[in-house]
């Protein structure tokens, strides 16, 4: 149970170095994430396998290393916050403009509904074929694949897990401000949700439910101004956050035929497993195949990297799926882990730490940028989006989590409209 004890152990340098855990920052939130994804699960791995006792020290040291990145950078002098006159014309401009974005995100939907069409929803599928969950996730992944142009492919991704995450936290808070009204809020939310559960896809749903009650909690705290009231908004984002938890959970008894009581507790046996379990077993793998049953395919093989040297982009997601599972249930599955599993399928132990400092580095900047934005609406706006991506550094690879769930994308997005915005007031 050595486990635990390293866990209270960084719980206290974490609150030592970042603050008190009300505040909620991306170090917290990462520290919190991987204690429930990774840390709790340990003991309750098979420990038979020669790869266990290198997972089970690196998931404890990883936090460590985590931390010692983000040190670096909040050690580093502080500046001013930008230009508050910017990122006030940039609210104003997104709530003047606030229906207008409507119509045109439910143009998009419009556009992505006929684009995949009704024969390839998984919502609809797997409400029409209750028990037939293969199927509904050949739909699932399908779900993001357009007809009309593979350009299109990453703009219903992006859409799905970082902008309609963004622009659902930014109406939240101006909602609270009482700045737009309840009926354009509701429209901008439900639209989100439809466009969401048209996939069937539960993360995407929960992860927006999420991002609403964070970026609701940093207000609220915000606007009380004490700790009694961060405490009350801390318990209204619990309550929130296991409304949601409940509603990502209905789809697990829909996608397997369960009914009545039976679907209630396959619901909660199935969150459990995916909270506290899954992610452990998933990163188990890479440290027991990678290494021992295949080499470490190194930097050569990843992204950007692979594509300018003409070698294969190798995905140790799919390239693992298809060695466990040997395609059974899908030749697109994929086994995602978390950011330091798959370091370690690339690089190996040393590699993989180095990856860790990196990860660190880069949240350290980002957590700067956001302490640095002076308005409320869009500072908890990107926190929210970037809370989640850090959260999510314990389900997948740095790569993905960077760009693909907005971590570093939001942040450069806003800096860049924050320029625009200075250079045209300075042109009045």
């Amino acid at each position: 149970m050595a486990v635990y004890v390293f866990m209270v152990v960084a719980l206290f340098f974490y609150r030592i170095a970042f603050g008190p855990y009300i505040n909620l920052s991306l170090f917290h939130v990462f520290l919190i994430s991987h204690s429930l994804l990774i840390l709790v699960g340990l003991p309750f791995l098979d420990q038979e396998p020669e790869g266990y006792r290198t997972y089970y020290w690196s998931a404890i040291l990883v936090p460590f290393i985590f931390l010692i990145g983000g040190l670096f950078v909040r050690l580093m002098p502080s500046k001013d916050a930008i230009n508050t006159r910017a990122f006030l014309k940039m609210e104003s401009v997104m709530i003047k403009y606030s229906w207008l974005l409507l119509a045109v995100f439910l143009a998009f939907l419009v556009l992505y509904t006929l684009d995949i069409g009704f024969e390839r929803s998984a919502f609809l599928y797997a409400l029409l074929n209750p028990g037939d969950s293969v199927g509904a996730m050949d739909l699932r992944l399908a779900s993001m694949e357009s007809n009309l142009s593979p350009y299109l492919n990453r703009i219903y991704g992006y859409t799905r897990s970082i902008f309609v995450l963004f622009i659902c936290s930014f109406f939240t808070v101006e909602y609270c401000r009482g700045r737009i009204s309840k009926i354009l809020f509701l429209l901008i939310v439900f639209s989100s949700i439809f466009y969401c559960a048209y996939s069937a896809a539960k993360a995407p749903i929960f992860y927006l439910i999420l991002a609403m009650s964070l970026s609701f909690y940093w207000y609220r705290a915000h606007a009380s101004g004490s700790a009694l009231g961060a405490w009350k908004a801390l318990s209204i984002f619990m309550a929130i956050v296991v409304l949601g938890l409940g509603v990502s959970a209905a789809f697990y008894p829909i996608l397997h035929g369960y009914s009545g009581f039976e679907a209630v507790t396959y619901a909660f046996d199935q969150v459990f497993d995916r909270i506290f379990l899954v992610p452990g077993r998933a990163a188990f793998l890479y440290f027991d195949v990678f290494g021992a049953v295949f080499d470490h395919p190194g930097l050569q093989s990843v992204g950007v990297v692979a594509s300018f040297l003409g070698n294969e982009n190798v995905s140790l997601a799919s390239y693992l799926y298809s060695y466990m599972y040997d395609n059974q249930f899908s030749d697109k599955g994929l086994i995602n882990a978390s950011f330091f599993a798959t370091a370690y399928g690339y690089f190996g132990l040393i590699g993989m730490f180095n990856v860790v400092l990196f990860s660190g580095f880069i949240v350290g900047f980002v957590q700067k940028f956001i302490d640095m934005i002076p308005t409320i609406g869009i500072r908890a706006s990107v926190q929210a989006v970037c809370a989640l991506a850090v959260a999510q550094l314990s389900l997948a690879d740095l790569t993905s989590t960077l760009f693909g769930r907005g971590l570093v994308l939001i942040p450069v997005l806003v800096f860049f409209a924050s320029i625009f915005f200075t250079s045209l007031l300075k042109r009045k």
